[in-house]
């Protein structure tokens, strides 16, 4: 998802720290999986909520905008099961939430195996 505020900055998650301290470069929009029978919008809609929900609040607003839907296929190997053969189906739609921080911020996931730090920043759109 492009998550884009006022000035046409889109929402990145620049970094990860796992619950055992290690760090992990991201550098991507906010993704999320589709469940089966879950539609894109739902889908779109519960990983928002999950990811940025601890700084989102009762007053927070999730828009999204339905002509910028653009749905690709693609077929390679699985990079989760080395040799099988697999098709994704990617759905990018862009998004407005009202009521994240204006600056960079962080989130926290509570995990099984504990807290999930994540650093959103706002920037240029990439490519």
């Amino acid at each position: 998802m492009n998550i884009k505020n006022e000035q046409g900055l889109s929402l990145y998650e620049a970094e990860q720290r796992l619950p055992n301290g290690v760090k992990r470069r991201r550098n991507l929009l906010l993704s999320e999986k589709i469940l089966p029978d879950e539609s894109w919008w739902a889908a779109s809609r519960r990983g928002i909520k999950e990811e940025l929900g601890s700084v989102l609040d009762a007053e927070s607003r999730i828009e999204l905008l339905d002509d910028t839907l653009e749905v690709s296929t693609e077929t390679r190997t699985s990079g989760s099961y080395p040799g099988l053969k697999t098709e994704y189906r990617c759905h990018k739609v862009e998004a407005r939430v009202r009521g994240l921080p204006a600056g960079d911020f962080e989130t926290s996931e509570k995990r099984g195996d504990g807290t999930l730090l994540s650093s959103w920043q706002w920037r240029r759109p990439e490519g």
